[in-house]
């Protein structure tokens, strides 16, 4: 590990923060990587929000429901 790795601390999101910025990468057009400069978060993490969300898509969704917990990705 690199000492910039080393120093580097996990930020935590509200899942009204995930779901918003699903969105609007679902609604702008926008390529991720561009929505998500905008917010401030790597593209790598948004992608992996948008793609756990696609596999674990259900028949209905609301605002109240969680985001899903992706092995692959930890999303907090």
């Amino acid at each position: 590990m690199s000492p910039l790795q080393a120093k580097r601390t996990r930020r935590k999101f509200t899942d009204e923060f995930k779901r918003n910025a699903m969105e609007l990468a679902r609604t702008t057009g926008k390529p991720i990587a561009q929505v998500a400069e905008e917010l401030g978060i790597y593209d790598s993490t948004l992608g992996n929000w948008v793609s756990c969300r696609r596999r674990h898509k259900t028949h209905r969704r609301t605002d109240s429901t969680p985001i899903p917990s992706c092995s692959a990705t930890r999303l907090t």
